[in-house]
């Protein structure tokens, strides 16, 4: 285990905000996925905001706010390989608030599972306080008070080569990369 130490002089751990490991689509993908939510939007009536490109995401792993330097060196110590992401579904997670999900999920899950697990190990590896729980990989593309029933849509494909640490800004509809690692290639 390296004594990795990160301390970047603009990021101090807000307890109001969101930290979480992540994968990005690509820009081509992600432009893609951008049109595709304009175009549900549209089709379906909704009107919340589409998320723009830099704030798509498949969620892996949340961390605690004071274990930013463990999720850094648990992310270095992930070895996982690099895969293709395949989205042909579309539908609207219900919940008990008037903010409905609005996602794409589909494809083998497995391999979202397989890095979201090597993560979970790299971090219990070093004691982090992290909670396990069910996990459905998808894509939420906006938020929207009506509920979608779930339908295929055209598939979006997308190469998987590295995950993320993300701080999401709660309130401010913004995101910073706080690390980016690779996935091993064959």
């Amino acid at each position: 285990m390296s004594a990795f130490q990160w301390s970047p002089p603009d990021v101090r751990p807000s307890f109001a905000d969101n930290y979480f490991f992540a994968a990005q689509p690509d820009t081509d993908a992600g432009d893609r996925l951008v049109k595709l939510g304009h175009r549900l939007k549209d089709k379906h009536r909704l009107t919340g905001r589409v998320f723009g490109r830099p704030r798509l995401h498949v969620s892996l792993l949340p961390i605690h706010p004071g274990q930013l330097n463990l999720a850094h060196v648990a992310a270095a110590e992930v070895s996982a390989p690099a895969f293709s992401a395949m989205f042909d579904q579309a539908l609207s997670f219900a919940r008990n608030t008037r903010n409905h999900p609005f996602v794409l999920t589909g494809g083998d899950p497995s391999n979202f599972e397989i890095l979201r697990d090597a993560l979970f190990a790299a971090a219990m590896d070093l004691d982090m306080s992290i909670r396990r729980s069910s996990f459905t990989p998808h894509m939420t593309l906006l938020y929207d008070e009506k509920c979608v029933s779930q339908e295929p849509i055209e598939r979006i494909d997308w190469p998987v080569c590295e995950f993320v640490l993300i701080h999401s800004y709660i309130g401010r509809h913004r995101y910073e990369i706080l690390g980016r690692w690779p996935l091993a290639t064959s």
